[in-house]
């Protein structure tokens, strides 16, 4: 305390109180414990609180179980310098006999363990009937009292906006009615009905509606006349436009920043103007002889058609893959989609010297400069990059101009039209939204004609609340 120390002490068995470490180490060492139980009891540990249980039709066969794994346990808690307390121990025995029928007598160190009709076990009260009633009024009166915070809030002159009473709502409330319902779910529908009133009333709160406002006015499912907030009428659009994809989830802190990946490429034309340059000359510059210090390199060759859909191709000296991507891609998307599947294909080889050409100047830009915001599909590429260079690949990019006669580049374009494959993978998210918002402005007009063939817009009136 301050310049004063305590004096040195040894603490043969537990844990000092205050210590960082002591919950921790006191888990380790009390998770062993579970080791210890017979076959046929089960048990479960959270920190402190332990539950043993067994099943079976006859009484005295349970009791004599479970009576052995309590001596079990009590002889490692003494050997571990631990100790259970009869007093805090309970007893449920979860019965639907009707009959009348004797409870089990079930000892610590010859002092019974009481037997109670409900336990409350990790949040959740279970009853001897697992009817999870109890626990239902026990979280129905605890949600009452946080309903009063919604209460002081919703005020019309000085009270919080939706927003936040939602969101207080959502932490307040609604975390402790999630919480447990994989448990006690399996109640009957007349017991959970019991919580609707909560919810019921929170509609009231966040709307602004009167107290005595029916349920009925509170759900749009019970009014046809009622429009269908926006969420829900962008579901059924996504529906009519058959379009059922994956979106593709973006890591942008995939690279630390102390090991951000180098990206770069060739590009042998670059002193030339492809507007005013004869095709022969690209090719001279393409042949072989002009490229020696590449000749060792696999190449690879990749060409990018957009008709109907997207395809790409990408080819060994001694294979050929064709795929066929989701209609919504775009361009771009697809020649990234191409470079990965070229990276994917090289990652099993036992060849370690490869140069991919590719006739996208804007993926190879996108990708030389590296950024937390960048195309999903680019991240990935670079991770595979740099998987493959930690295991001595040598890859080399390089830009080609397209449509001057470049063999390779010539093949791949016309196996790129005969693709058919469909290659199934997630999709961006800024790919789906441009296809939804081209979709939606198709549909709009159709969807606004009115009956004398004249287009328009539809306009809705909404309530102030």
């Amino acid at each position: 305390m301050g310049n004063f120390y305590s004096d040195h002490f040894i603490q043969a068995e537990g844990l000092p109180q205050g210590s960082v470490l002591s919950v921790t180490l006191f888990i380790i060492h009390l998770s062993q414990i579970l080791n210890f139980l017979p076959s046929y009891v089960h048990g479960s540990l959270y920190v402190d609180d332990l539950q043993i249980s067994c099943q079976g039709s006859n009484m005295n066969m349970i009791e004599r179980q479970l009576q052995n794994a309590v001596n079990k346990l009590v002889a490692w808690c003494d050997k571990n310098g631990h100790t259970i307390s009869a007093e805090k121990s309970r007893c449920v025995h979860f019965c639907r006999k009707r009959n009348i029928h004797i409870d089990p007598n079930i000892q610590i160190r010859n002092a019974p363990i009481p037997v109670v009709n409900e336990i409350r076990f990790l949040g959740v009260i279970f009853d001897r009937k697992l009817t999870f009633l109890p626990h239902i009024l026990h979280l129905r009166k605890k949600c009452e009292r946080s309903l009063n915070i919604l209460k002081v809030l919703s005020r019309t002159s000085w009270g919080a906006d939706r927003t936040s009473l939602i969101r207080i709502y959502q932490a307040v409330i609604l975390s402790s009615i999630d919480y447990g319902g994989m448990v006690y779910g399996s109640a009957r529908p007349s017991v959970l009905r019991r919580l609707d009133t909560i919810h019921h009333s929170a509609l009231r709160f966040f709307s602004g509606a009167f107290r005595t406002s029916p349920v009925e006015s509170l759900l749009y499912a019970a009014r046809p006349s009622h429009i269908l907030p926006f969420c829900e009428r962008a579901e059924m659009l996504l529906h009519d436009s058959d379009l059922n994809v994956t979106i593709q989830s973006s890591d942008s802190f995939c690279f630390p920043p102390w090991d951000i990946p180098h990206f770069s490429y060739l590009n042998p034309f670059s002193g030339f103007d492809i507007s005013s340059t004869a095709p022969v000359t690209f090719q001279q510059l393409f042949s072989p002889p002009s490229l020696s210090v590449f000749f060792l390199h696999t190449h690879f060759y990749r060409r990018l058609e957009i008709r109907w859909a997207c395809w790409l191709w990408c080819s060994f000296p001694s294979d050929t893959l064709s795929y066929r991507l989701h209609n919504c891609c775009s361009v771009f998307t697809t020649e990234l989609v191409a470079i990965f599947c070229a990276l994917q294909e090289i990652s099993p080889s036992r060849q370690r010297k490869f140069i991919i050409y590719t006739d996208s100047m804007s993926a190879l830009e996108t990708l030389s400069h590296y950024d937390t915001q960048m195309h999903p599909v680019g991240l990935e590429i670079l991770s595979i990059l740099q998987f493959l260079r930690n295991k001595s690949f040598n890859i080399i990019f390089c830009w080609v101009p397209s449509d001057v006669g470049i063999s390779g580049n010539e093949t791949a374009d016309a196996i790129a039209k005969f693709a058919s494959a469909f290659l199934p993978r997630a999709l961006p998210y800024v790919d789906i939204k441009k296809f939804f918002v081209s979709r939606s402005f198709c549909l709009w007009p159709l969807r606004g004609t009115s009956s004398s063939g004249v287009t328009g817009f539809t306009t809705a009136r909404y309530p102030s609340v």
